[in-house]
């Protein structure tokens, strides 16, 4: 049985990206946290409550880190099609953490709440999370996100937005849309069910056929309907064919 995942829930959320790095020390990781919310929600946390989960040997370890703390704060990019009219802020979150042990299996999580989604007003905490192996004591930073959140998107209007992510170490990634999760307490992380017709990999109403691009993260469609959809973008890294990382918006 795993202790609660500690989280938060401030309203206003609109979407986060986490990446985290080694440093020379055995066991030491840098996380990084960008944070987007509505300009007119509520104060932005000055604090970040982050979990790590151990699952190398099929038996969950699971610890808490509860200060995460604000490193900074810059207006977000505005969205091409900014039909609200204000400008929203981008908030970034880091901090050293030190794992008690090596791993192949570290999962480096948050549990929050966003503004809105499809799941509606019952959702549950969200999950976003980085991965990271520290078992091979290699010199790594998971994969970055480059492309600013797009988030905003005109009805009738053919729209491409890009999730490109860039790997210092030149390792190689992959990109998958995969199912919102959360964390149980009992069982670990699991997949929500989504609303119908929505699926992970369609979650948009469109009237051209959406496509998603694995080699780049960049989703191609043409909003039809006026609605909310929530993704949940995968970015794994691989070296010598042996992945080492992971990264998630």
């Amino acid at each position: 049985t795993l202790l609660p995942a500690k989280g938060f829930s401030p309203n206003g959320i609109l979407a986060i990206d986490i990446s985290c790095r080694t440093t020379s020390m055995p066991n030491e990781i840098i996380v990084h946290i960008d944070l987007l919310r509505d300009y007119i929600g509520p104060a932005a946390p000055n604090y970040l409550s982050l979990n790590a989960l151990d699952t190398m040997l099929g038996v969950f370890n699971y610890f808490h880190f509860d200060s995460i703390p604000h490193l900074s704060f810059t207006n977000a990019a505005v969205p091409s099609c900014n039909i609200l009219m204000f400008q929203n802020e981008l908030h970034a979150y880091e901090d050293t953490i030190v794992l008690p042990y090596p791993s192949s299996q570290w999962i480096l999580f948050l549990n929050t709440k966003v503004s809105a989604s499809m799941f509606g007003v019952l959702e549950p905490l969200l999950t976003i999370k980085t991965e990271i192996n520290t078992l091979l004591n290699l010199t790594n930073y998971t994969p970055t996100f480059v492309s600013s959140f797009d988030y905003i998107h005109c009805l009738g209007v053919a729209h491409t937005f890009y999730n490109n992510a860039v790997d210092v170490d030149g390792d190689s990634l992959s990109y998958q849309l995969i199912p919102i999760q959360t964390f149980d307490s009992t069982v670990g992380f699991v997949d929500l069910a989504y609303p119908a017709p929505y699926t992970p990999t369609n979650f948009t109403y469109s009237s051209s056929i959406p496509f998603f691009d694995s080699l780049n993260g960049s989703y191609n469609y043409t909003p039809n309907v006026l609605s909310i959809t929530t993704m949940y973008l995968f970015v794994e890294e691989f070296r010598s064919g042996v992945k080492i990382g992971a990264t998630s918006r």
